[in-house]
């Protein structure tokens, strides 16, 4: 297996995408966390062998195993480089820019019981951030990264 260091060209590239989900009487809640980094740093892991390519394959989306961009090298100026296309591992990231939550009521418009606990949870994640979801027992559903705008990349 080929191994890189992975970080971003520019500052303010690095997107975090945090979901978490919860059932409630049916109705499925989604609240999502985006994190702006000013920086980070990311072990990217291409496959050699054909055991190493059906390891990796299960990390990455269906299109990106169909279009198979995780067994090559991405160009230093890939528009955006995610967890889609390439596995990669987030080693750290660095000063938090901008934090933005939504939460919604998936596949239905929102009625009055859903707007109760739309505000609620905001209110939760306002005064606890996503420690609230946890103990409100929300499961975390995805945790993606994305860097924009080019990288740079190092062999380990």
């Amino acid at each position: 297996m080929k191994k890189f260091t992975v970080t971003p060209k520019y500052r303010k590239s690095v997107i975090e995408l945090n979901t978490w989900e919860k059932d409630v009487n049916g109705r499925i809640y989604v609240a999502t966390q985006e994190i702006t980094w000013r920086t980070g740093e990311f072990t990217l892991q291409i496959p050699e062998t054909d055991e190493e390519i059906s390891e990796v394959a299960q990390y990455v989306a269906n299109v990106g195993r169909e279009r198979g961009y995780y067994k090559t090298v991405p160009s230093e100026d890939i528009e955006n480089f995610n967890n889609d296309e390439y596995w990669f591992e987030m080693e750290w990231t660095n000063d938090a820019v901008t934090e933005e939550w939504t939460v919604e009521v998936r596949d239905n418009a929102p009625n009055d019981d859903d707007r109760r606990i739309i505000l609620r949870t905001e209110q939760g994640i306002k005064e606890e951030g996503d420690e609230y979801l946890y103990e409100d027992e929300w499961e975390q559903d995805l945790n993606d990264f994305t860097i924009l705008g080019g990288i740079k990349l190092t062999p380990c």
